[in-house]
């Protein structure tokens, strides 16, 4: 988001690939490419998506499964707009 907020193309790029590189590592539950889509969009939606991705992927790291589905209801909300 700083390199975004900052117009910094090629911190936004290096932060980019840096990004794709461990999301590769990690399970695709975690939706980690979903996070990088939202993180590299400039709009208020796409930080409020990215922060909700993180929020849920944490959920899913810690085990708290009850708390997810309040969180992908508002990703949903969120994407439909």
């Amino acid at each position: 988001r700083y390199a975004i907020e900052g117009h910094d193309t090629t911190l936004l790029q290096d932060t980019r690939k840096r990004m794709t590189s461990i999301a590769r590592l990690m399970p695709e539950k975690y939706r980690a490419a979903d996070l990088i889509s939202a993180a590299a969009d400039s709009s208020e939606r796409g930080a409020r998506l990215a922060e909700l991705y993180l929020e849920r992927g944490y959920k899913l790291l810690n085990e708290e499964y009850a708390d997810i589905p309040g969180i992908e209801r508002t990703i949903r909300e969120l994407q439909n707009k």
